[in-house]
């Protein structure tokens, strides 16, 4: 059997079968090259792969057996335009966001939630329960905000809500970095879009800013009144510290805070939480 080498450089080499289906590793995955004999007609060296420096895997060696998953194939690379190169690379990336574990747990579970199932909980509220908002909301920008808020945190880290040594200001500029970093992956336009939509999530007061804020303030509160108590017992919190934390629920959507108001009381009745300040409506 035959290889011809598709040479990239002295450093990243594509060994391909002649007229025969393979997989190659790239950047520690294995991945199928397909038929490639349409580019064997003669040896060449090819121009950089703007996938592969994008996601900074270079391609090595020929191997036998397929992945779960596979990035896409090096004999493609001609075929990508920079654009989307850059775009493939911020989806790469973000995929990170699956192992950033938050300090709560699932409902009725003893599993800590990751920041990509609870960016999806959220927008699955938003189209629930949207019905609530006392203004009328862009449920479509609302989605966007809440999909990209916590991206910052595959640099920054999640910051619990309730951590006595909390510092806003250095984690501020943690996440500003990273929303620099991640969001300057993508194409220009979408870099402006997706980092202007962050900064609007974090700092801007409009309706539907208020309503994002109160529905990512809500759903721990929903897993920690099905947990026992959750973090508020593990972490000793009273019910003051809650209160003051979450009271923006109000300003976002006023119903939903009422509930609030009605189920923290049983929570206190019940152990799950720790006595401190009433809180006043």
């Amino acid at each position: 059997m035959k290889y011809r080498e598709l040479g990239r450089g002295k450093s990243e080499k594509l060994k391909v079968k002649s007229g025969s289906a393979v997989w190659i590793k790239h950047g520690g995955h294995r991945v199928h090259g397909g038929r490639l004999s349409a580019l064997l007609h003669a040896p060449c060296t090819l121009p950089p792969s703007p996938v592969a420096e994008a996601l900074e895997a270079p391609v090595t060696e020929a191997l036998e057996a397929p992945p779960p998953f596979c990035i896409f194939a090096y004999h493609l690379h001609t075929a990508m335009t920079t654009r989307l190169a850059q775009q493939l690379a911020f989806i790469h990336e973000i995929d990170k966001l699956k192992y950033i574990l938050r300090k709560t747990c699932l409902f009725n579970s003893d599993r800590r939630e990751n920041d990509a199932e609870h960016s999806w909980h959220l927008c699955m509220m938003v189209l629930v329960l949207q019905e609530y908002s006392p203004e009328p909301i862009d449920t479509l920008k609302v989605l966007k905000m809440l999909l990209i808020h916590d991206l910052v945190e595959i640099d920054a880290g999640d910051t619990f809500l309730y951590d006595p040594a909390r510092q806003a200001q250095a984690n501020a500029d943690a996440e500003e970095a990273a929303a620099q970093r991640i969001f300057g992956l993508l194409p220009e336009d979408q870099r402006d879009e997706f980092y202007v939509l962050w900064q609007e999530f974090e700092t801007a007061d409009n309706a539907n800013t208020r309503f994002a804020r109160s529905i990512d303030r809500m759903e721990p509160l929903f897993q920690n009144l099905t947990n026992g108590g959750g973090t508020w017992k593990e972490h000793e919190v009273p019910l003051s510290k809650v209160f003051d934390r979450v009271k923006g629920i109000a300003a976002g959507t006023p119903e939903l805070w009422d509930y609030f108001l009605e189920e923290l009381p049983r929570a206190l009745a019940s152990g799950q939480i720790e006595a401190g300040a009433e809180p006043q409506s």
